[in-house]
């Protein structure tokens, strides 16, 4: 990805000690922290809503703490469903959106750091949150 950059953008040299592209690697590695946290909060409301409707349940269907009767389970589904369509519109919004302001407003060398910082922080953090 940010060798395909450079070369669309003509950039020959990137040169980390350059303000304008460390403070967009620092940008860069700081938004795959964002996308994660806004994930793990979406989760979280997600789940919540999930409990709630689970406690609904057991409180409103007779026979359902004894086993003679079903729980609809399609009413958790639904909810997870709506939830991870929901909350993740503003992490994919950071996603699309953040490269497109860095290189609009402040210009390719930014984006390049932007780009570098973000893949680097991002693969340390896919391989710890993958372990």
């Amino acid at each position: 990805l940010l060798a395909a950059f450079k070369d669309k953008a003509g950039i020959l040299i990137v040169d980390i000690g350059e303000p304008i592209v460390l403070s967009g690697a620092l940008i860069g590695a700081m938004l795959p922290f964002l996308f994660a946290s806004l994930a793990m909060l979406s989760v979280q409301k997600a789940a919540g809503a999930i409990i709630l409707e689970v406690r609904r349940q057991f409180a409103e269907i007779p026979g359902l703490r004894e086993g003679t009767a079903d729980a609809d389970s399609d009413k958790c589904v639904a909810i997870s469903t709506k939830c991870s369509v929901q909350e993740m519109v503003l992490p994919g919004l950071y996603a699309v959106l953040s490269p497109v302001t860095v290189g609009f407003l402040i210009g390719p060398e930014c984006l390049t750091g932007l780009l570098a910082g973000s893949i680097a922080s991002g693969m340390m953090l896919a391989l710890m949150m993958a372990n």
